[in-house]
Order: structure tokens, then C-alpha cells, then sequence
């Protein structure tokens, strides 16, 4: 789904919807973030310790605040 253009629209639209962020962001995290760390998240799991930390540095590169995503 992703991998597609409408994929990443579709994502970004959702994320968007769920918590306090653009689509303009939620694209920018989408390309500044491995897929794996966001699917991880969605389902529930705790990224590891470089996942956290690559996860803070694409809410920086993208002006997300991480309060607006992680509770």
C-alpha cells in the first residue's frame, strides 16, 4: 500500500485524521521514518531505543510535536 502514491496519500490522510498533524507532515514523516517503525507503532509494539530515537529526529525534520503523536 505504501509503496503507491495513492498509498501514501491514503496514510497520510489517515494519520492525519487521527491525531494533530497535517498531511503535509504526515508525508514528511513518511519519508524521513522507516515504514517498519510506524507499522510497529500502529499495532501496538514499542520501537527499540534507535527506532525511538530516529522517530524524535523525524518529528523535528518534519515540525511535528511529539505530544501531538505519542500520548
Amino acid at each position: 500500500m505504501l509503496a503507491t502514491e495513492f498509498g501514501r496519500e491514503a496514510f497520510a490522510q489517515g494519520f492525519a485524521e487521527s491525531g494533530d498533524v497535517t498531511v503535509e507532515q504526515a508525508l514528511c514523516l513518511l519519508e524521513n521514518i522507516e515504514v517498519s517503525v510506524l507499522l510497529g507503532m500502529a499495532g501496538g509494539g514499542e520501537p527499540d531505543g534507535e527506532a525511538m530515537v530516529a522517530l524524535f529526529e523525524a518529528f523535528d525534520s518534519c515540525g511535528i510535536e511529539a505530544s501531538s503523536i505519542i500520548g
